[in-house]
């Protein structure tokens, strides 16, 4: 009669480890199931940030490629703009001058002129009268006096200002007087004229007739 209770007891026990089991269970399949909504969530936010990504990517595609800054003028040397010199006829006493304002108009225009032929042909460009009669016959036969500026300008000078004007300037400045005129007037002229002499450089005087006589039986 004992084993009875005892059965009961075992009985009661089981049952206990059962519900133990059961509610342990259910506590895992919660987890399980929380875990799995949290997995589906976090897959619904990566695709919605794929979809994104594309869509940028797809807008960057087709838009148009900004354009390369320009530079701005200010950035930049600016090149002085002067008038260009007076077309030249052959007239001796304006071919220095002309040449002269050539050559400035040249230094103040080094991205247009990049070339010595460049500058000769402008320069050919400006003449008239007998200087471009004289200029042509020279470029077509390509002479070597249009190779450069500086041939061309002292060939230039040869044919249509032979004249020494340092020599002339300094027999001026010798002869020079204020006469009538203004100080100022007389003072630019004098300037003008020693500077214009500064180069010359008179020769040995020849002898006079008077030098060369010995004076025989004296």
């Amino acid at each position: 009669m004992e084993s009875a209770p005892r059965f009961v007891t075992e009985l009661s026990g089981h049952k206990t480890d059962s519900a133990r089991d059961q509610a342990w269970k259910g506590q895992v399949e919660g987890a399980l199931a929380d875990i799995g909504t949290r997995l589906e969530t976090l897959s619904t936010a990566i695709q919605g940030l794929g979809e994104n990504y594309r869509t940028l990517a797809s807008r960057e595609a087709q838009a148009p490629s900004a354009p390369a800054p320009a530079f701005s003028p200010l950035s930049l040397p600016r090149e002085i703009a002067l008038s260009k010199p007076p077309p030249y006829n052959g007239d001796p006493e304006n071919c220095r001058p002309f040449l002269t304002q050539c050559d400035i108009y040249f230094s103040f225009q080094p991205s247009v002129f990049i070339s010595e032929q460049a500058k000769v042909g402008f320069v050919i460009s400006l003449l008239t009268g007998p200087a471009r009669a004289w200029a042509t016959a020279e470029w077509s036969r390509a002479s070597a006096c249009c190779s450069s500026f500086k041939s061309f300008s002292e060939e230039l000078t040869k044919i249509f200002d032979p004249t020494k004007p340092d020599k002339e300037a300094a027999i001026k400045l010798s002869e020079i007087k204020q006469g009538s005129r203004s100080v100022a007037e007389y003072s630019i002229e004098f300037r003008t004229l020693a500077a214009l002499s500064a180069g010359y450089e008179p020769g040995p005087a020849a002898p006079s007739p008077s030098s060369a006589y010995t004076g025989k039986g004296s």
